[in-house]
């Protein structure tokens, strides 16, 4: 069995045998009237290609980090506690002013 990274993955799942690869060649050399079957059939196919299967690793990566970033929370801690990061009141109204007028 020869796996060719450059070809999609396709997953055949309308029928009730196991799902299976299908690539290039194999998927070329498969009959008229089976593929006619099939339509006839409303079977359903899924196709992964290679950029999908990028995203999906990447996102799962994503899903890895942490939503908040520790170090800044910490640091913006220390700024409030030494009196060094003082907040504008009027410019936090005015934010919110216009997130609500956005919608």
């Amino acid at each position: 069995m020869r796996i060719d990274s450059n070809q999609p993955y396709v997953v055949n799942i309308s029928g009730p045998k196991a799902p299976s690869a299908v690539t290039g060649a194999a998927a070329a050399s498969k009959s008229a009237s089976a593929q006619q079957a099939t339509a006839t059939r409303g079977g359903d196919r899924v196709v992964l290609s290679a950029q999908s299967r990028e995203i999906s690793r990447l996102t799962q990566a994503l899903d890895q980090l942490p939503e908040v970033r520790a170090d800044q929370v910490a640091l913006a801690k220390q700024r409030m506690q030494n009196g060094s990061d003082r907040v504008d009141a009027t410019a936090v109204a005015q934010k919110f002013v216009d997130s609500f007028k956005r919608g």
